[in-house]
């Protein structure tokens, strides 16, 4: 990011031009992230990410800091995915992929994230994390998806969020040791016969 989200919402504000695409560039993977992780669909999740960006644009105004815009941005992308798998039946893609045996699945206490996924997740690694981060509490699901599937750093989070590092740090560890629960838990469902 080339200019700090605050800064872009008050140069927004007072109507420069320049600050809205880079509102936009800033909360893509915000938006991305949950419209994948709601659908588990790319081509779906394009759609709303779309609409959605469009909508956070025009309400930009709104926010006064980074937290209000971010809530905007998380709002939003709740709201087009629940129309979208809502028009869809209540039907979702599930584009995830196990190995057969039980044996090669990772599972046990004390998983660590790093290793299941092999850091930053890609093909099968990348649903079964959108899967699990289901289960996560809204205040930090977007904090998580941007950490382990957008790659982004704690002070890039931190200025989407418009909280301190150090807080981010804290949301994203207990988020973390509740994915790790229901990863856990939802791999030994699938080893069941």
């Amino acid at each position: 990011m080339t200019a700090n989200v605050s800064d872009l919402i008050r140069r927004h504000r007072t109507g420069d031009t320049t600050a809205g695409p880079a509102i936009v560039r800033a909360y893509l993977p915000v938006v991305r992230s949950l419209a994948l992780a709601g659908t588990l669909d790319p081509t779906r999740a394009a759609e709303v990410t779309g609409r959605v960006l469009g909508r956070l644009l025009s309400r930009a105004g709104e926010a006064r800091d980074a937290s209000r815009l971010l809530a905007l941005a998380e709002e939003g992308a709740r709201d087009e995915v629940r129309q979208e798998v809502k028009g869809s039946g209540g039907r979702r893609a599930y584009l995830l992929t196990l190995a057969d045996s039980p044996a090669a699945r990772p599972s046990g206490p004390g998983m660590r994230l790093p290793e299941v996924l092999g850091g930053h997740p890609t093909d099968r690694t990348a649903w079964m994390l959108l899967e699990a981060a289901s289960f996560l509490p809204a205040h930090s699901q977007a904090m998580f998806l941007l950490r382990y599937l957008e790659g982004l750093g704690y002070p890039e989070i931190a200025d989407l969020a418009g909280v301190s590092a150090r807080e981010v740090g804290a949301a994203i560890g207990a988020a973390r040791r509740l994915f790790e629960r229901e990863l856990d838990l939802y791999l030994r469902k699938l080893a069941k016969p």
